[in-house]
């Protein structure tokens, strides 16, 4: 029994992947679907391995032959081989398509929607695999993000409102901030990026330096690209608090210097907008007017959503989308 168990143990556990797996799609689907991405994941790394396990038994083969002409001889009828398969199986696909076509008689066309952000499961199956070897070469399958974050000031007076708001203003519930977001966003970028670009490999420059929040980390950077477009050429700012001073940062949008290509993503949840007065309206002036700069701006309203960290993550496929679109 252990000798058999030993020569056949892979098999009997494919087999019994495939008869779990035929059950779990049977009787609980929606489990399945949970855990398609493991699936996934053991496929993708089969096709991964196929290409340079073939590469390395054949490279192996030619090193230990003693004739090279037999090696030329080898490779010649490997690479007639192929072509001539290939031939056969185009001009083959071309008589079953003339035979049985695969588009006839009349067909509507329908407008696509907007896919949903991607799940759990889809993100560890896109970090870590690709279904083709080669997609592992390619620059879109490298990590290019580093992402350094400051741990918001959770002072029980409220001490993030001040930190995080370049303005003084009054809150009905909470009273009177000193707003010093100037003195924050300054330590930001004479301090805390320098030591970034000194200790670790980044790309420096404003094309490649992005900064975002939430609530007042949106408002902060917001401020820091309009402020600081010399530093960042991209940011994102979900529901910025806007109502903080609306006078100011629409004057501030109105005489800062902008750098060519500057790229913003703002949101807000549709739940939210209700938080303060005016704040639908106040979303779509600010949006027109950053537009009427320039800035290539992605604005969205989101459904359901609200002011919350739960919401603000399912936006980050969003989110990312916006910052390194077209980034070289």
């Amino acid at each position: 029994m252990k000798k058999f168990l030993k020569n056949y143990w892979f098999i009997l556990c494919m087999l019994t992947g495939i008869v779990g797996g035929c059950l779990v799609g049977a009787f609980a689907p929606a489990f399945g679907g949970k855990i398609k991405f493991l699936g996934t994941l053991f496929i993708n790394m089969m096709f991964c391995v196929v290409v340079p396990m073939v590469f390395c038994s054949i490279a192996s083969a030619i090193a230990n032959m003693k004739s090279v002409k037999r090696a030329g001889k080898i490779m010649g009828v490997t690479v007639a081989t192929f072509l001539v398969t290939a031939a056969i199986a185009g001009v083959l696909m071309y008589i079953v398509c003339r035979i049985f076509p695969l588009v006839d008689g009349q067909y509507t066309i329908v407008e696509g929607k907007v896919g949903e952000a991607l799940g759990f499961g889809d993100m560890i199956v896109n970090f870590f695999t690709k279904p083709d070897f080669m997609e592992l070469l390619s620059r879109k399958a490298i990590l290019p993000l580093i992402v350094a974050a400051v741990e918001c000031n959770a002072g029980a007076n409220n001490e993030r409102l001040v930190e995080y708001s370049p303005y003084r203003f009054d809150d009905k519930q909470y009273g009177h901030f000193d707003g010093k977001g100037k003195d924050t966003l300054n330590w930001f970028v004479h301090e805390f990026k320098p030591y970034i670009d000194a200790n670790y490999r980044t790309e420096p420059d404003r094309a490649h330096t992005f900064i975002g929040g939430s609530s007042m980390g949106g408002l902060m950077s917001l401020y820091a690209l309009l402020q600081y477009s010399d530093v960042f050429g991209r940011a994102a700012a979900l529901s910025p608090s806007l109502w903080v001073a609306p006078e100011a940062l629409t004057a501030l949008v109105g005489r800062c210097k902008l750098a060519p290509g500057t790229v913003l993503y703002m949101d807000y949840g549709s739940r939210e907008m209700g938080n303060h007065d005016g704040m639908r309206k106040g979303f779509g002036e600010m949006c027109s007017r950053i537009f009427a700069r320039g800035i290539n701006l992605t604005a969205r309203v989101v459904p359901g959503g609200n002011h919350s960290e739960a919401s603000w993550e399912k936006q980050l496929p969003f989110v990312f989308h916006t910052l390194m679109y077209e980034l070289d």
